[in-house]
């Protein structure tokens, strides 16, 4: 860890080898990736486990100079590196091991592999390990596993109370279950698709009357389209390609509401709560407001109001507000 600069969670194992078994202090480093000297090809490795010593010696790495005396792998290539053995790859990593290329054995000597990592050869290499003629190395062959304490508790857990293995599976929350049964009672196939009603709380919930903004934000977007040429003929593009997918639909004529000669709609009255419009401000910090007082014109109409927001008591016109409940709502 001190090499690479990185930090890990303090942890014990259960160190498991040949000749021993024995609780160690470790820590757990996540997220690190290992490739070869001479390839770009990175492999994720498991959670790493520390320890202060490798049961392993330089002595037992093999070089270059190893395969003289077998032929059978002189195609082989293994880079010389002056560094002690810092990182045992196991099992838990089968593609680090995945053998991509073999070369047997040849009478009693050894076979190379070669993996993502590069080449790594098994067997006897006969080499000298003191200078002594007929004086072999030994190497010595050790399995080595590791397991977490918090692992282990919960495997012997399970092994002294098997029916709890039915209490682990998650459950459905109250809402889940709502919106299971609202999902199977409203689903419906058409077109090809398929639709379910909006997973509302209250069924009865009035949404808000947005003429009034959505004419604000026509009126803005006309003024940008008198503005900007580019952006009027992009826009066109688009809703052209909506409208054309069927993704939109162009409302009748018959059905838009006319300006100049529009229907008479409700005045506000006093108890009203409304929506302030605000061209200055996001749309999510507009300010919430009840009327408090009206002024209708010599036809009756009501034209401006006075609304009370929970900082200031103001005047605005009816074209920058929008009815969110009238005040004879329960």
């Amino acid at each position: 860890m001190d090499k690479l600069n990185i930090a890990g969670r303090r942890t014990k194992i259960l160190l498991r080898t040949m000749g021993q078994e024995k609780v160690v202090d470790s820590f757990i480093v996540p997220e690190l990736e290992v490739a070869g000297l001479d390839s770009d090809m990175y492999c994720d490795m498991p959670n790493l486990f520390t320890q202060h010593k490798m049961p392993v010696d330089i002595g037992n790495i093999p070089n270059q100079q190893d395969l003289v005396d077998w032929p059978h792998l002189k195609h082989v290539h293994l880079p010389e590196i002056k560094a002690n053995v810092e990182l045992l790859i196991g099992m838990n990593m089968p593609r680090a091991l995945e053998p991509l290329e073999v070369i047997r054995s040849v009478g009693d000597g050894p076979f190379a592999i070669r993996t993502v990592l590069g080449w790594t050869v098994n067997g006897p290499l006969n080499r000298e390990c003191c200078g002594r003629p007929g004086c072999l190395a030994t190497v010595t062959a050790n399995r080595v596993s590791a397991v977490t304490l918090d692992k282990l508790w919960k495997q012997q857990f399970k092994m002294d109370f098997p029916e709890s293995s039915n209490d682990e599976q998650m459950g459905l929350s109250k809402e889940d279950l709502k919106f299971l049964e609202l999902a199977s009672k409203t689903v419906t196939l058409g077109d090809g698709h398929y639709s379910i009603a909006l997973p509302l709380k209250d069924r009865d919930i009035r949404m808000p009357d947005n003429r009034a903004i959505a004419e604000q934000r026509a009126l803005g977007l006309k003024k940008r389209f008198i503005r900007d040429k580019d952006f009027h003929k992009d826009y066109t593009a688009f809703m052209t390609d909506l409208i054309s997918r069927g993704y939109a639909k162009r409302v009748p004529v018959t059905e838009l509401e006319r300006q100049k000669w529009g229907r008479i709609k409700r005045n506000f009255v006093p108890g009203d709560v409304v929506l302030i419009v605000d061209d200055s401000a996001p749309r999510g910090s507009w300010l919430i407001g009840r009327v408090t007082g009206a002024a209708p014109d010599e036809r009756g109409l009501v034209r401006q109001v006075w609304i009370k927001t929970p900082t200031s008591h103001v005047c605005r016109p009816i074209t920058k507000i929008c009815l969110l409940q009238e005040a004879s709502d329960p």
